[in-house]
């Protein structure tokens, strides 16, 4: 249950009720882990009447959501000090179809391969990502279960626009750079600096100012450098700073983020 007060739509509630039946299966050969699982979902998404104007919002609406979701891993056991399994893929395929006056659905797969780095506790990521749904912004559109990497759907430091069809390839460089185990009295304890080099490439359909579709290459490089802590003696929490360049613009960005790990 959701509701909102604004000045623009009004009071209104959206709710949302989820079926979803699990199919598990967990393995182990050697030193290598696997872990995948089907699932079938079926969603009732129900808008109550508003005041909101946007052409993609529900207003007085019921649809229903139907979903087939595949996950599936299979990695090397991860030493204590490697940032990432040393071996190993993560692939996610999903799908939905949403009852609604005209087509409307939403297909995505991701897949990431690890792969060691030049030291011992270094590795290497590449990842690919595709996202599909009808080219019409006019219908109810559906958010991706995808967790975007670094909090981005593009290519770091470009924002989310529309875009029926998109693939995002991203290769990721991770290195522990220093074990500080230093603390600030008994508020925080560092333990950890680690460092990443990126590089992240985009093809997506836009819409432009004049209202045509093209495809458009979002790229952009830089350098993240993540401080793990122990924070409040708690909460693991990682202190971020990405630096970026967008290929488009050629602007430097610089970002702090904050993560945290349960």
């Amino acid at each position: 249950y959701l509701e909102r007060n604004d000045k623009i739509g009004g009071d209104w509630y959206e709710s949302k009720s989820l079926l979803s039946l699990l199919f598990p299966y967990n393995h182990v050969k050697g030193v290598y882990q696997g872990a995948h699982a089907l699932s079938f979902s079926i969603q009732n998404i129900n808008v109550s009447s508003n005041n909101q104007t946007q052409l993609d919002r529900l207003n007085d609406e019921q649809i229903i959501s139907k979903g087939l979701s595949l996950v599936s891993s299979f990695t090397k056991f991860q030493p204590y000090r490697n940032l990432q399994p040393p071996w190993g893929y993560q692939l996610a395929l999903n799908y939905f179809d949403i009852e609604q006056r005209q087509d409307n659905f939403l297909g995505s797969g991701n897949l990431n391969v690890f792969l060691p780095g030049w030291m011992k506790n270094d590795g290497f990521s590449l990842g690919v990502f595709h996202e599909y749904r009808p080219a019409n912004t006019e219908i109810y559109q559906l958010l991706n279960r995808y967790v975007p990497t670094a909090g981005y759907t593009f290519s770091r430091g470009y924002a989310y626009a529309f875009s029926d069809q998109l693939t995002k390839f991203s290769f990721e460089y991770l290195t522990p750079i220093a074990y500080p185990r230093w603390g600030l009295s008994d508020w925080v304890y560092f333990k950890r600096l680690n460092g990443k080099i990126f590089v992240d490439t985009t093809n997506a359909s836009l819409v432009s100012v004049d209202n045509t579709t093209r495809r458009r290459t979002l790229n952009s490089v830089g350098l993240e450098f993540s401080l793990n802590s122990q924070t409040f003696r708690k909460f693991p929490i990682n202190y971020g700073l990405r630096m970026l360049q967008r290929s488009s613009d050629q602007k430097n960005l610089a970002e702090f983020f904050l993560s945290l790990n349960l």
